[in-house]
């Protein structure tokens, strides 16, 4: 049995927006929550929180990386650690 949504994504006001965005990511790839699902929860648009999630798989380099390259960078990641 997975956590309530409304659990998961209770969000104080004294969080940053980090822990905000963390706690969203949680819901959707640890808990399985879907992103209209949490979208319908929080009120915030579907494009926002699609942008909050994929935020929180890349890289902390400050830019969003072209898709070639983070397919070919996941790629290369799953070839060197079998």
């Amino acid at each position: 049995h997975r956590p309530d949504l409304r659990t998961l994504l209770r969000i104080q006001g004294a969080e940053t927006r980090e822990e905000r965005e963390q706690r969203i990511w949680q819901a959707h790839r640890e808990s399985g929550y879907s992103l209209t699902a949490i979208r319908q929860q929080l009120g915030l648009h579907y494009t926002t929180i699609s942008k909050i999630v994929q935020r929180q798989q890349l890289p902390r380099t400050g830019f969003l990386l072209p898709i070639k390259i983070r397919c070919a960078t996941s790629l290369t990641h799953v070839q060197t650690t079998h």
